[in-house]
């Protein structure tokens, strides 16, 4: 950019002096060849910039090799010109310095600074049409350079570039008109002048002097030394005869160095001739007059010590500094700023770049290791500096500094400490962490179409979702294995890639378990910083065991305990205040919706709701635990059985029609995942995947998918004699009535002993989600990639491709007719089946005989039953269920004894939840107890419904003598 900056100012650029100092035959030409060769100048001897442009941004050594054969003289060229001009009137030059920061060289001699920006695009668009560079080469010199933005801060001036000239061409004449108003020119213009008059009054006169005598008058003092031929130094004395010697070969006039005794001031290193000495008298009178022009005081040198003449110049120079700025600011009428001289500017400019290089280095150490701060305190330590002055500068420990100066020591600047290489933990321990990660207790296959993970090359796995965060998942494993060292850290580093956190790509979760989730969302909603394990702990036993978990034991807390502690949290509002929370509930569909309840009935709501997770809680934990113990402990006849159905598949077509996808066709895919063991006792994972047109996923379905199962197993391992089914509680599909009966035929339909476990509800996901998603998934990408032909879109279609291309997989194909002639077959077996009461309490379930009588545990790891029943109907209900509904006080058969209690929920599997009393000692009384007593008893177990007890205190209970006969007549006669 170009402006009229009128006679006053000139600009000065590297450019033209770079290519003075370039110029064949000049000193800077010489050593490029010297250090470049042939190969960066033309043939006839010029210097070909581009070629030379190319090797030095490619190659920072030989940059910096160039920078200090070039900047020295271009930098000595453009000071030189720059003086010329301030000399010759110019208001002030400009320098156009593209490396000023950079080098650092000439910065110090300017006066202000001004930067021109731009965009980085524009700079590199501009930088490549300009020097016709490629863009490589222009990326490699602009960040060969200091940053624009970096050199922005430092300025004091900065010009925008980003616009269009005009723009550009208002900024600079704004900062030229700025920088014409400043006086400053001036005030070096008189500074040099004064400057100027003492070292011509010290060049122009000087003392004719030779020695002085001393006080004895028998030697002299030698002052000056005029010629090499004697071996004298000033301050040596002489002896009379050796002056006379030297005042004859000078032929110097005795009375001539006598009076100017008083006119000395030279350094006794220079030699002066008579001559010399005479011109230096000359300057000192000239330089007293000059002083007494401006009132200062002359020079006087009598009596001047060799040390003391030092200081006597510099305050001599000081008082005519002052005196001069003095008259300046009188002419002028201004207040010009204090100036420090070269000297104490660099040191305070150098003091300053310490400080801040001190407070970097400071602010990197506290955020950074313990192996970062040892490298970084090597800076100080290649200083010298004291351990002590370390510490106190930088805030570290005695040890850091003394690991630091003899890292310096042994291998220099910024050398990094060795790491230090801790116990490693062993290919067994990082296998059993792995390992944990994968376990269905602490994560789950995520069971969508495109959920993978590829580990290699054209191998993938499932992603599976840990179930809780990191932090808890640790502490898992170490409750498990205590004596296990590892760290958080360690083994969070272990965690395998395709387990992944909740967040990342298809985690959404979906299916969750209402229990747990409307709990977690009542606590969110009081405000609670506690989460529901917590809250648990106030109302079971310290340790508690199956009993407290199960709510049978009467010694655990009661909830009054726990009412106080919420009723603490809340003691900041009434108990009408208002408290709003979400809640999932389900009538004829399932959804989220808010509620608004007082605090009061928010703890009531809360209390009841921990109370059915925690049985819930403890039964899920249960469950999962003894899949997986079962899956490696069960014997080698054992086949361990897990099956769930997978969301339908719906075929896909690529360039489908528009209203295809509204009505295509899909199948039934049933994973089912076999863990067993083979004759040599190796430990085998079968998956199968069962394929089917017949979309009702009932009982004869479920019936079909176990012959296939089992026919498998008899043809491939005929070792195997029993069977354990596991899956979720799906009343339609596997936990109801009938496929309790099929239970009870299976060893005569099938040859093979059985007995079925369920998991928690809502908690039953196993390996099957991922041999679904992976059939799904494969056989989806097959048909997006025939769009003419070949596509999958029947069942058989899809089939014939599994069995084909997915390997490790068996697949089976069960036709709709087959499934439609087993339902037939069924009809007339499952006709007299009745409901099992309290099924969905109940998670295993063992035949007794094939008659229909089972045997129904809480737990699958009970040794006792809860309950033995028959399946087949012949039992005489007592009390209709129609005559049932909750309020009502009934008497009941519960463990072999009759009880009083009360209707609570009639349950459309044909049981009764029912809240009991307790007898009161041998009185005929009853009562509520702490903790509710609340079991589902089955309809043929409800002997009566009786009227309701009546009470006094509100505490106890009494039945009429009426209702207590009636109980026990009908007890007895059952």
């Amino acid at each position: 950019m170009e402006t009229d900056i009128s006679v006053a100012t000139l600009t000065l650029t590297t450019e033209d002096r770079w290519s003075l100092i370039v110029e064949p035959g000049k000193r800077a030409w010489r050593r490029i060849r010297e250090e470049f060769g042939d190969s960066v100048f033309h043939s006839d001897g010029t210097l070909n910039r581009p070629a030379l442009g190319q090797v030095v941004f490619s190659q920072p050594e030989k940059r910096k090799v160039l920078n200090s054969i070039t900047h020295p003289e271009v930098f000595k060229s453009m000071f030189f010109k720059a003086a010329k001009l301030f000399f010759s009137g110019h208001q002030f030059a400009v320098l156009d310095v593209p490396l000023l920061y950079e080098s650092g060289s000439l910065y110090k001699y300017v006066h202000k600074t001004v930067v021109v920006t731009c965009e980085p695009a524009q700079q590199l668009e501009r930088l490549m049409a300009r020097d016709n560079l490629s863009e490589s080469d222009a990326l490699a010199r602009i960040s060969a350079q200091m940053p624009l933005a970096e050199k922005a801060k430092r300025a004091d001036f900065v010009i925008s570039n980003t616009g269009d000239r005009e723009n550009t061409k208002e900024q600079v004449e704004a900062l030229v008109k700025q920088l014409r108003s400043l006086k400053t020119h001036w005030k070096y213009r008189f500074i040099f002048l004064g400057s100027m008059l003492i070292t011509v009054g010290v060049i122009g006169v000087g003392p004719y002097m030779l020695y002085s005598p001393d006080s004895t008058g028998n030697a002299v003092r030698v002052l000056l030394v005029l010629y090499k031929g004697f071996k004298v130094k000033p301050g040596q004395k002489l002896c009379a005869s050796y002056r006379n010697k030297l005042l004859k070969i000078k032929q110097i006039d005795e009375s001539n160095v006598q009076s100017s005794l008083n006119t000395e001031d030279e350094d006794h290193d220079v030699e002066f001739t008579p001559a010399e000495l005479l011109q230096k008298r000359n300057m000192i009178a000239e330089l007293n007059s000059s002083f007494h022009e401006i009132g200062c005081s002359p020079m006087k040198l009598h009596a001047l010590g060799e040390h003391s003449r030092s200081f006597y110049g510099k305050e001599k120079l000081q008082r005519v500094h002052e005196t001069v700025k003095e008259k300046i600011q009188n002419v002028l009428e201004v207040d010009l700023p204090e100036e420090k001289n070269d000297v104490e500017k660099s040191v305070i400019k150098k003091s300053e770049d310490l400080d801040k290089l001190v407070d970097i280095i400071k602010n990197e150490l506290s955020g950074t290791s313990r192996r970062k701060q040892i490298q970084m305190l090597t800076i100080p330590a290649s200083l010298m500096w004291s351990r002590r002055k370390i510490k106190e500068a930088f805030n570290v420990s005695d040890y850091s500094v003394r690991k630091a100066q003899k890292l310096f020591k042994d291998q220099g600047f910024l050398a990094e400490p060795a790491r230090r290489n801790g116990k490693q933990l062993s290919p067994d321990i990082i296998e059993l962490v792995k390992k944990f990660y994968q376990l269905d207790e602490q994560s789950r296959i995520l069971p969508g179409l495109k959920v993978v993970v590829s580990i290699g090359k054209k191998v993938y796995e499932r992603k599976r979702l840990i179930l809780c965060n990191l932090s808890e998942l640790y502490s898992s494993f170490k409750l498990e294995y205590p004596n296990l060292k590892i760290g958080l850290s360690k083994f969070c580093s272990l965690r395998p890639k395709w387990c992944v956190l909740a967040g990342a790509s298809g985690t959404h979760l979906v299916c969750v378990c209402t229990i747990h989730q409307n709990v977690i969302l009542l606590i969110h909603g009081a405000g609670f910083e506690e989460e529901y394990k917590q809250l648990m702990s106030y109302i079971v036993c310290e340790g508690a065991g199956r009993e407290c978990m199960l709510r049978h034991c009467d010694k655990c807390p009661s909830k009054d305990n726990f009412v106080q502690f919420l009723q603490a949290k809340f003691e900041d509002y009434d108990d009408e205040d208002i408290v709003e929370y979400n809640q999932w509930v389900s009538t004829d569909r399932t959804e989220m919706i808010r509620c608004s309840t007082s605090v009061g009935e928010l703890i009531e709501k809360l209390v009841e709701k921990l109370n059915k997770l925690i049985p819930h809680s403890y039964i899920a934990k249960s469950q999962s635990s003894f899949f997986k113990n079962l899956k490696g402990t069960a014997s080698s006849n054992t086949a361990v059985v897990s099956m769930d159905f997978s969301e339908n598949y719906a075929f896909t077509i690529q360039d489908e029609a528009q209203g295809y996808h509204w009505n295509s066709n899909s199948c039934t895919i049933h994973p089912v995942m076999i863990h067993c063991k083979d004759t040599s006792n190796v430990k085998l994972i079968i998956p199968l995947c069962i394929i089917s047109d017949d979309l009702k996923r009932d009982v004869s379905m479920v019936y079909e998918i176990q012959k296939n199962v089992t026919g498998f197993l008899k043809e491939n391992y005929p070792h195997i004699t029993n069977i354990h089914y596991f899956s979720d509680g799906c009343v339609g599909q596997y936990k109801n009535k009938y496929n309790f009966m099929n239970l009870c035929l299976h060893e005569k339909d099938f040859k093979l002993k059985a007995q079925w476990s369920f998991f928690a509800t809502s908690h039953g996901k196993t390996e099957c989600d991922g041999i679904g998603g992976t059939a799904k998934r494969l056989a989806r990408k097959q048909s997006l990639q025939q769009h003419l032909d070949r596509q999958i879109t029947t069942t058989n279609e899809l089939f014939e491709f599994c069995k084909v291309n997915i390997a490790n997989i068996t697949f089976q194909h069960i036709s709709k007719e087959a499934v439609d002639s087993t339902s037939l077959t069924l009809e007339s077996r499952l006709k007299d089946t009745q409901t099992l009461p309290g099924t969905r309490l109940l998670h295993n379930f063992q035949p007794i005989d094939d008659l229909g009588m089972i045997e129904a545990r809480r737990i699958s790891r009970d040794e006792t039953p809860a309950l033995t029943f028959n399946l087949v109907k012949h039992q005489t209900l007592l009390v209709k269920m129609k005559d049932l509904y909750p309020g009502c006080f009934v008497g009941c058969i519960y463990d072999n004894l009759w009880y009083f209690g009360m209707a609570s929920e009639v349950n459309a599997e044909e049981d009764v939840t029912v809240k009991f009393l307790h007898p009161n000692g041998p009185s005929l009384s009853f009562f509520w107890p702490n903790r509710e007593d609340v079991c589902a008893v089955p309809i043929p177990h409800i002997i009566t419904i009786v009227k309701p007890p009546k009470t006094m205190t509100g505490t106890t209970y009494q039945f009429s003598q009426e209702c207590m006969l009636l109980v026990k007549s009908s007890f007895e006669n059952i």
